[in-house]
């Protein structure tokens, strides 16, 4: 059943239709607030429905290189190191940093740290995009809030460094367990460093780095409170309490997932001849997906909206799956 046709032919269809998709919107969609963000041409950020239908698109000088929503808004950084906040219900530009070269930046409500190509680093208001502070830190990569601890993480060399959130000042450097570790992604009171299949979980607290088991491959979820990991060896998805560092739930698998998704609070466990999971990452529950008739390895992205299912963006077409 083909529900409508959208912006450079891009359609949503139900399980098995195959309608061709554009191949550099659907690499680069996202889903936020019940729509769909695309980048087209590489320089134009267009917004769609769920139906197909275009809302919007702004083009940008240079080539989008990342973006973040949040709050309604977004925050896209282009390849000339222009940081660009829009009004995500009309498109229109509320602020521009053009005073540094932007190379990465994180947002966590209400400030965006960044790091610039000249080793400046420092972080702006995330509703006026007014600076706070900023200054020279050479090497600084992944800087990023801890959750609502009040300070800032990144990596520098072999070392996790310590910044104050509103200041800047050095508060403290800490020995990482491997020197090729990276910064994953941070929580309430810590964060989650990782290098190839090994994971290590930084307490603020204790200043200690703890490694977690891990067989194969795993994939790992991080939130604010939480986190989430697959033990390949033996099956099971476990669900870690990021600040007491105790176990919440486990689910056990009968068999090796072909692949993992998630958005948000939800994940998928997916299996292409045999029942698919949607998990619940907060309460632990599950309900069964049929994903026979989706092309497994073409997912790039999904989204789950309640009452209306899962849809998966593949690299031809946008697939809504019912509960």
């Amino acid at each position: 059943m083909l529900l409508g046709v959208v912006f450079v032919a891009f359609q949503t269809v139900v399980v098995a239709d195959e309608v061709a998709l554009d191949p550099v919107l659907s690499e680069q969609v996202q889903f936020y607030d019940g729509m769909l963000f695309g980048v087209l041409e590489k320089d134009q950020l267009i917004k769609q429905n769920l139906k197909g239908q275009a809302v919007w698109g702004v083009s940008f000088k240079g080539a989008i290189k990342q973006v973040q929503f949040r709050f309604g808004k977004a925050i896209v950084l282009s390849d000339d190191g222009r940081l660009t906040c829009l009004d995500l219900m009309y498109g229109y530009q509320e602020w521009e940093v053009l005073d540094f070269p932007v190379s990465e930046f994180f947002v966590s409500y209400p400030f965006i740290s960044f790091v610039a190509a000249d080793g400046t680093a420092g972080v702006i208001s995330f509703q006026s995009g007014q600076l706070e502070w900023s200054r020279q830190i050479p090497g600084v990569k992944g800087l990023q809030q801890m959750g609502h601890s009040g300070v800032l993480a990144g990596v520098i060399g072999a070392e996790l460094c310590i910044l104050g959130l509103t200041t800047g000042e050095e508060l403290g450097r800490y020995s990482l367990p491997d020197e090729k570790a990276s910064l994953l992604k941070t929580f309430n009171e810590g964060g989650v460093l990782s290098h190839l299949s090994t994971y290590w979980v930084f307490n603020l607290k204790t200043k200690e780095f703890k490694r977690y088991r891990f067989n194969g491959d795993p994939m790992a979820w991080v939130q604010e409170t939480f986190y989430v990991y697959y033990d390949e060896l033996e099956r099971l998805i476990v669900k870690v309490d990021a600040v007491t560092q105790e176990q919440v739930w486990e689910i056990q698998l009968e068999k090796q997932p072909v692949s993992f998704f998630d958005s948000a609070h939800f994940m998928v466990v997916a299996n292409q001849k045999s029942p698919s999971m949607l998990i619940d990452l907060r309460k632990g529950s599950a309900d069964t997906l049929d994903l026979q008739e989706v092309d497994i390895g073409q997912v790039r992205h999904m989204y789950y909206r309640a009452e209306q299912g899962v849809y998966f963006v593949t690299t031809s077409t946008l697939v809504q799956v019912p509960l």
